[in-house]
């Protein structure tokens, strides 16, 4: 099976081009190289900017049987300091890129979505996480609805929850759970604002790279369908910060205010390993492990 994956040298796109080049032809379309490892085996890389690519040319010369868009520049927050740059750089973006697709490629199109923006699958936008950025994936699938039963050509978006793990960036503007591994490592502080109120579903990104390569080698049913992917391993920043706690130090770097329910939690979490209860927890907590050892490699 031939791939292209668009914008795919980041955390997400590394390791689903290390997951689908095992068994598929694939081809990344991205300005810049990976940022944690070197050009992947059997991937073929072409360095230009995703946004101002000629598709057309592209399609006459290369058949693919499945096209990822992962490109996205922003998150919720960043989102709504600039709501109309966002819209223009983003969703106008992957409009274009999908009307490129519908007419001149045949392949099926997979768009990267959103489990924490968009979560409920009815798409009522009243009971999103309202920002520019959930109006904007929303919009995508829309939009890709609508080209899919127009064109009768099936398309699929991923609602993918809050994947961590091995190339997330420690020093980027996402991922709480390497952000705070990468300052624990760094014995920096670590700022945690939300604590209870905010709940959210976390997944390693090994088990992304497998669920998402197992939906693109599925035959898809109809013209267009939503799928989440997701762990329902729900957890709240404390409970992260716990979790990182029980395997490095970090009560000298989180609020005073918070000092004694992380370590009430951390304990409580030693409890349930040393008996060997909630798989969940423990499974949980290897994970956080793998990802400090990653950190710690690249630091």
């Amino acid at each position: 099976m031939k791939v292209l994956i668009i914008s795919g040298t980041g955390f997400i796109g590394t390791n689903l081009c290390e997951s689908l080049s095992k068994e598929n032809y694939v081809t990344v379309i991205s300005q810049h190289r990976h940022k944690f490892c070197d050009e992947i085996r059997n991937v073929n890389y072409i360095l230009e900017d995703w946004r101002d690519f000629d598709y057309k040319n592209l399609f006459s010369k290369n058949h693919f049987d499945k096209i990822i868009l992962l490109g996205w520049s922003d998150h919720p927050r960043s989102s709504n300091k600039k709501i109309y740059e966002s819209f223009n750089l983003n969703v106008v973006t992957n409009i274009k890129i999908i009307d490129m697709i519908f007419q001149y490629s045949k392949a099926e199109i997979y768009f990267l979505s959103s489990f924490g923006a968009l979560s409920q699958i009815d798409s009522s936008y009243k009971n999103q996480l309202i920002s520019g950025y959930s109006a904007g994936k929303l919009t995508i699938e829309t939009f890709l609805e609508t080209y899919s039963k127009i064109f009768k050509r099936k398309s699929l978006s991923i609602r993918l929850s809050n994947p961590f793990g091995r190339y997330q960036d420690p020093c980027g503007s996402q991922g709480v759970i390497a952000i705070f591994i990468g300052n624990a490592i760094k014995k920096k502080q670590i700022d945690i604002f939300e604590t209870e109120g905010a709940k959210k579903d976390y997944i390693y990104i090994n088990k992304v790279s497998e669920i998402i390569s197992r939906i693109i080698a599925e035959p898809q049913k109809n013209f267009f369908e939503v799928k989440e992917v997701k762990s329902g391993k729900v957890f709240s920043v404390l409970d992260i910060a716990a979790h990182i706690n029980f395997h490095i130090s970090i009560i000298d770097l989180v609020p005073k205010k918070l000092k004694d329910l992380i370590n009430e939690r951390t304990k409580k979490l030693n409890m349930i390993f040393e008996k060997n209860k909630d798989i969940d927890e423990q499974a949980f907590s290897s994970e956080i492990l793998s990802t400090i050892n990653w950190i710690k490699k690249i630091n």
